[in-house]
C-alpha cells in the first residue's frame, strides 16, 4: 500500500519498467512513488498559470523508457523529467479543455484532444 497522498486520486501511470508509479490528485499534486520501496520519491505541483491555483491532475503517462512524465490538467499538459522532478515545459491548449492525451510510441509527439473537436500535436523535448 502506497499511502500519504491527500485528496482524491485522479490519475495513475506506471513507468515502462514498473519501478515507478505516478499518482495525481484533486489538489494538484503529482507524486512519484518508488514501487519496490513503497515510498514517495518526490511531489510535483500543478499550478494553473492564470491565477496560480492548484489544478486537479486528470491524466498522467510515462514516455517510452520513462525518460519523461507527462501530466494533464484542464487546458495544459505538463512535461516533467521524472529523474529529478524538473518541469521541462508546459503546453497550453489555449482556453479549450483537453480531456484526451496520447503519446506516440517513439515518444516524439504528444497529442491533446480538445473539447472543441480539435487535436493538437506537440513535439516533445
Amino acid at each position: 500500500i502506497l499511502a500519504g497522498q491527500s485528496g482524491s486520486i485522479t490519475a495513475l501511470a506506471f513507468s515502462s519498467d514498473g519501478a515507478w508509479l505516478a499518482s495525481g490528485d484533486s489538489g494538484g499534486s503529482l507524486w512519484l512513488w518508488d514501487v519496490a520501496a513503497d515510498v514517495a520519491h518526490q511531489r510535483l505541483i500543478h499550478r494553473v498559470n492564470r491565477d496560480d491555483y492548484p489544478s486537479s491532475v486528470v491524466q498522467a503517462l510515462f514516455s517510452p523508457q520513462s525518460r519523461l512524465l507527462i501530466s494533464q490538467s484542464g487546458d495544459q499538459a505538463w512535461v516533467w523529467n521524472p529523474a529529478n522532478g524538473q518541469l521541462l515545459i508546459v503546453l497550453n491548449a489555449g482556453f479549450s479543455y483537453a480531456p484526451a492525451l496520447a503519446l506516440s510510441p517513439d515518444g516524439r509527439w504528444l497529442a491533446l484532444g480538445l473539447r472543441d473537436g480539435v487535436v493538437e500535436l506537440w513535439g516533445v523535448p
